[in-house]
């Protein structure tokens, strides 16, 4: 069996890597004169094809046995016993007992979608010794790769550096409003318990570094507006314009 968590990753993908889970054994039923032994481990979805008998693909019995898959140690599996085991991801989907050490998220928090328990291996016609693989294959689900935007080159027009102070102010006004309705109102020094900040103010205001990093940020913006093959025109303004009125709790110091 297994769940729709997937948690691999590419060169320059951008997901978390360390993740933890806890599996708990809840019955063991011997069926051979073989010691009873279970292996806890992680497979690619892509590669590993677990093949219960003999003969071609043989090497994949279990996990760790070919370099598709890794067991968390090194002995030998034996398909044998009948195991009753419980995994747990954290959150609603099992209580960790230990918990996570750190540097590491529970397993949980990698599901994208709600969790699902799917087949890994399934039985097909036993008679004629044939097996089928899962109802559902996920080999096309790929891990999101950030692709930078390449903004070195890139020339503004003449009018673009003319209004980029207008774009500092107004994205800071932007910030600060998010900021307001969080519950987060001026102070000298800024304080996390007591949702303070020093730059709720005017962009006016602001200490130099402050502007400076607010100017160099609508810059790359209009930069990587162009690097993304968008293009800037001056326009005549709009003749209906709405105003916003801000209720009093938008308040600058």
């Amino acid at each position: 069996m297994t769940p729709n968590i997937l948690v691999g990753v590419v060169e320059g993908s951008s997901q978390f890597r360390r993740w933890y889970y806890e599996a708990e054994v809840e019955h063991i039923e011997q069926m051979t004169s073989m010691q009873p032994y279970l292996r806890i481990g992680w497979a690619n979805s892509m590669g590993y094809k677990p093949f219960p008998g003999s003969g071609d693909g043989w090497g994949c019995i279990g996990i760790g046995d070919d370099y598709y898959s890794y067991g968390f140690d090194g002995r030998c599996i034996y398909c044998g016993p009948n195991f009753s085991c419980r995994f747990m991801f954290g959150g609603t989907e099992g209580r960790l007992r230990f918990g996570p050490p750190s540097g590491f998220s529970p397993l949980i928090e990698a599901a994208a979608n709600q969790l699902e328990i799917g087949e890994c291996l399934s039985f097909g016609d036993i008679a004629k010794n044939m097996y089928t693989g899962p109802s559902i294959l996920r080999q096309n689900t790929e891990p999101f790769v950030p692709v930078l935007v390449d903004i070195s080159n890139v020339v503004l027009p003449e009018f673009a550096m003319e209004i980029h102070e207008k774009l500092a102010e107004n994205l800071h006004e932007l910030w600060a409003m998010r900021k307001i309705e969080l519950g987060w109102s001026y102070g000298e020094v800024r304080d996390e318990k007591t949702r303070r900040h020093p730059c709720l103010t005017s962009f006016q205001q602001l200490p130099q570094n402050e502007k400076t990093y607010n100017i160099n940020l609508a810059i790359d913006t209009m930069k990587t507006i162009e690097a993304l093959r968008y293009h800037m025109i001056l326009d005549e303004p709009a003749v209906r314009m709405r105003c916003l009125r801000l209720p009093q709790k938008y308040e600058f110091f």
